[in-house]
């Protein structure tokens, strides 16, 4: 009996050392992450911080009715996906807006051009239809849009009134030219698509400032990013870009938090969070990048330039480089942060899971770049390639003190 009760604590005592001292080997403290211990060297302040919760009023999500577009009554430009099957049997699709009293207006989508997209040619005036947007910016041209075979982006902008009571849409559908009815999805109204008026209100926007390079939306305190098909739009590699209007440092610590909704096909499939990021002369052949690849399991440091403008890159490392490589990939359902510190030439990152308050460091990459930065500061970049969706949750940089 007295061997039994003496027993019974020392077993208890066990248990309670090895989980005491077992959870601290998966999990850091905040303070732990490169983020946190550059910060409080003292040697930085705040350049910017954004967590996308104050945007609300630039844009509106189309999902429960009667929705309260008045702010739109008199312009505005409407987003919205839908799945084709075959796009040779469509000639165009059309938005029709209905309100309580049931008055309507049908927005006319852009034709979509019987023809082979192999004779799609870039820069060049053929038959396929081109759009300028409602945009005061250099760029303004949607050049050859076309439908593709599965996910498609359409969009219906308007600058003079509709005509009916926007403060009371009850209805929103689109049809194809034989009136049929074509399933949407992800149906926004923003006040435009353009660098400087868009649903960030010009604090953030796309390559060029024009939405086949990106779209996005906030929802929920979060930002969510789309990107077009390289099929829909072939001279954008399949990317969705976000920038921001804060040049880049020439010495900063960064934090991005982002959460993978979801992965459908990783072929393509890559996650980038660059600076330096050249977005005036051919946005993409000038940076420096993190980068993930969904398909290959990796992840790594970069610098991308130019060698012949719109046509060849050149590589540091090279591409079949594995010298700034580690096996990494992001999961669907997972909240991330990359954190990084930029030294001049000196690149280091930390990638850490978010799980509630657990923070996990998941990879890490360092390396000194021998190809000089620009002596122009450019924008960040945060980029979705493929069939991956994210939601971006913060974007945080500070900057060394001068």
């Amino acid at each position: 009996m007295h061997g039994n009760r003496h027993g019974r604590p020392k077993l208890i005592i066990l248990v309670v050392i090895i989980l005491a001292t077992a959870i601290p080997l998966n999990n850091s403290r905040v303070s732990d992450t490169l983020f946190e211990r550059e910060k409080n060297t003292g040697q930085y302040s705040q350049y910017f911080k954004d967590s996308f919760d104050s945007y609300d009023q630039y844009s509106e999500i189309l999902d429960q009715a009667p929705e309260d577009l008045s702010r739109w009554q008199d312009k505005g430009v409407i987003t919205v996906w839908t799945d084709i099957a075959d796009w040779q049997t469509i000639q165009r699709i059309d938005l029709k807006l209905t309100d309580a009293d049931g008055n309507f207006v049908v927005l006319n989508g852009l034709e979509n051009i019987q023809a082979p997209r192999e004779d799609d040619q870039i820069r060049s005036d053929d038959k396929f239809s081109d759009y300028d947007f409602n945009c005061q910016q250099g760029h303004t041209k949607w050049e050859d849009f076309m439908l593709v075979y599965g996910r498609n982006l359409l969009f219906y902008e308007y600058n003079q009134s509709p005509k009916i009571d926007m403060s009371r849409i009850v209805k929103w559908q689109a049809y194809d030219d034989k009136g049929k009815e074509l399933k949407i999805y992800d149906v926004v109204i923003h006040d435009g698509l353009c660098e400087k008026v868009n649903s960030l209100n010009g604090v953030w926007y796309t390559p060029n400032g024009l939405p086949q390079y990106g779209v996005w939306w906030p929802k929920d305190d979060k930002l969510i990013i789309r990107n077009v098909k390289q099929d829909q739009y072939p001279s954008n590699g399949d990317h969705g870009r976000i920038l921001s209007s804060y040049k880049t440092p020439q010495n900063f610590i960064s934090r991005t938090r982002f959460t993978v909704d979801s992965i459908r096909n990783d072929q393509n499939g890559y996650i980038r969070l660059a600076w330096d990021f050249d977005d005036q002369y051919n946005p993409g052949q000038d940076q420096t990048l993190i980068y993930a690849s969904l398909k290959y399991g990796f992840l790594g440091l970069q610098r991308v330039y130019p060698i012949k403008r719109y046509f060849t890159q050149g590589f540091e490392p090279t591409k079949n480089s594995q010298q700034v490589k580690t096996k990494f990939t992001f999961e669907s359902g997972k909240t991330y942060e990359i954190q990084a510190k930029v030294a001049g030439q000196k690149t280091w990152v930390e990638v850490y899971e978010i799980e509630g308050s657990h923070t996990k460091k998941v990879a890490e990459v360092e390396y000194l770049f021998k190809k000089a930065r620009p002596t122009q500061a450019y924008p960040f970049s945060f980029e979705t390639t493929g069939n991956i969706q994210v939601s971006l949750d913060e974007f945080e940089v500070w900057q060394m003190a001068k």
